[in-house]
């Protein structure tokens, strides 16, 4: 695009309660990753470097919070598996 962003699309996965984007330089490279705070989200707009390669993966991630017997209460986070990774160039 002429603004140098990338529209990225997924399928709902269901039963989790926000997504994972991550962003790297190559199929294994050091990860920038963004919290989408959104069940409902499918897509996403992201910024990049024209001429550069960049792989970005998906996972979905859930946030529970519960009372313990004592009352007290706590959150636990739960991180779903990366999706496999796919490559993006703006040319």
């Amino acid at each position: 695009t002429d603004d140098g962003r990338i529209t990225l699309n997924w399928k709902d996965i269901g039963g989790q309660n926000r997504y994972q984007i991550s962003k790297a330089k190559s199929a294994s490279g050091k990860l920038v990753t963004r919290t989408l705070n959104s069940d409902r989200a499918t897509s996403v707009s992201v910024q990049t470097d024209e001429g550069t390669t960049y792989y970005y993966r998906l996972r979905g991630v859930n946030r529970i919070e519960y009372v313990d017997w004592n009352g007290v209460s706590h959150e636990k986070v739960v991180f779903g598996d990366w999706s496999a990774a796919k490559k993006y160039r703006l040319e």
